[in-house]
């Protein structure tokens, strides 16, 4: 247990490696924040607490790699945001909080190859 102060009660879920986010949940409030490397803690960052958003997460090709888009919702000012991250932890994000998926236009393309099965049935 990481108990800085009386406003949050962190618990540190997972992290992406050596990527820079990190998957936390507040007990006082059951809420979840993604964390980026500029502090120890949620509360400590440059941006403050981000709260994980809304129930879905959208995937997206940002260059050649996939990545997960999350929206967010800042503790500090109540501003909206997105935050996007490796799309490894972005999935264990999402299993993590029960998430839908939405993909980008570009993704969306891909569906119908999504329900191919081989003609081996591998």
């Amino acid at each position: 247990m990481i108990r800085d102060d009386k406003q949050y009660d962190w618990k540190l879920c997972f992290t992406d490696g050596r990527n820079g986010h990190s998957l936390w949940l507040d007990r006082n409030t059951n809420s979840y924040s993604i964390k980026d490397q500029s502090g120890n803690r949620p509360h400590l960052t440059d941006d403050g607490v981000l709260w994980i958003g809304n129930g879905s997460a959208r995937v997206h090709i940002y260059g050649d790699k996939l990545c997960v888009a999350f929206n967010t919702e800042s503790a500090r000012d109540g501003g909206r945001g997105t935050c996007y991250c490796v799309f490894g932890f972005g999935v264990r994000v999402i299993k993590e909080l029960n998430m839908e998926v939405v993909l980008s236009a570009e993704l969306k393309k891909l569906e119908p190859f999504f329900c191919l099965t081989s003609s081996k049935g591998e």
